[in-house]
């Protein structure tokens, strides 16, 4: 603590003297509290008030979130391209069981749904559609040109979001009411999971170019010029992540017949942003030169952390936030 002035401590006693002096004025003192004539102390219970809340209003209402406590249906879509095709039928299986599958049947952890079942306390039920996949017509470099990083990336995936959704209504006649579980007239959440492989693994795949590849990772954003529709719902926040997540941890069965195993800890991850968290890590290395080896990046949470390192679970900050706990004052 810093030591003030001789002046500023007189000033400063000038004003509570001066405040003192105004509130003293029609005040009513009732046992250990006090309040001004005409404004009785009211006590508001705010235990119902969610994260979503706060985040609906922020920029100017153009962000939207996952109701965090409920019902809610996410709309999974496949996006394929002419070089990177969603030609197994096995991996639509293992998408499906990613998003919706008893942590049983992963064969290795939870599912996206099974998780945030448990880490919710059951406050948070979610479900997905696994639609069928969208064709860009186009090859994966070619979507994506120079696309060095989500800013530049986002406005062609933004677009490609319109039209995925704008299919996928076409091809089923479904108004995606049911994805719209807060009523805003936004699809609550849409997932793009690409066919092409994500760029720390595609160097060896065909995208020899980096500008090229670095598109092609795994975020969590949201299209603001998407218009509400009540009556037909469209897409506005969306994950964009590749379907080789699905196999971080485990390894892709080499036919339909064997057992599903599959690793949904990204896809999680991805949900905590879609349910309006932030990333709990620096995108800014503490040392330039990465001259420690020990650490690179401040992680104030070390790492232990769904929103950090995308393990384990999420931590009692972010459920208090999204009203699955509450504290005990």
């Amino acid at each position: 603590m810093q030591k003030q002035k001789g002046w500023q401590r007189l000033l400063q006693g000038g004003f509570a003297l001066l405040f003192l002096s105004a509130c003293s004025i029609g005040v009513t003192v009732h046992g250990s509290y006090s309040y001004l004539e005409g404004t009785p102390p009211t006590q508001k219970d705010v235990s119902a008030i969610t994260y979503h809340d706060f985040f609906a209003q922020s920029q100017g209402g153009a962000s939207d979130s996952i109701l965090s406590v409920g019902n809610v249906k996410g709309l999974v879509i496949p996006v394929g391209f002419t070089d990177y095709a969603w030609d197994k039928n096995s991996r639509l299986q293992d998408l499906d069981a990613a998003f919706n599958g008893k942590s049983a049947e992963t064969h290795y952890w939870e599912s996206v749904s099974s998780f945030y079942e448990k880490s919710s306390f059951s406050k948070l039920h979610l479900s997905f559609t696994i639609a069928s996949p969208f064709e860009t017509g186009v090859s994966a470099a070619s979507f994506l040109t120079k696309s060095t990083d989500i800013n530049s990336s986002k406005s062609a995936v933004s677009s490609l979001l319109a039209s995925a959704v704008n299919a996928y209504k076409t091809k089923t006649g479904d108004s995606c009411k049911d994805f719209d579980a807060d009523g805003n007239g936004l699809i609550d959440a849409v997932y793009l999971i690409y066919a092409c492989p994500d760029y720390l693994v595609s160097s060896d795949k065909g995208l020899t170019d980096l500008a090229e590849r670095e598109g092609y990772w795994a975020y969590t954003a949201r299209d603001s010029s998407a218009h509400p529709n009540v009556d037909s719902p469209v897409g506005r926040s969306f994950t964009w992540a590749s379907y080789d997540f699905l196999y971080r941890g485990v390894s892709e069965r080499a036919s339909s017949e064997a057992d599903i195993s599959v690793d949904a800890h990204t896809y999680i991850h991805e949900t905590g942003h879609l349910l309006g968290l932030d990333d709990y890590y620096s995108y800014t290395p503490n040392q330039a030169d990465y001259t420690n080896p020990n650490y690179k990046y401040y992680m104030p949470t070390g790492g232990l952390n769904m929103m950090d390192l995308n393990i384990l679970d999420h931590d009692a900050w972010s459920k208090f936030a999204l009203g699955w706990s509450k504290p005990y004052v």
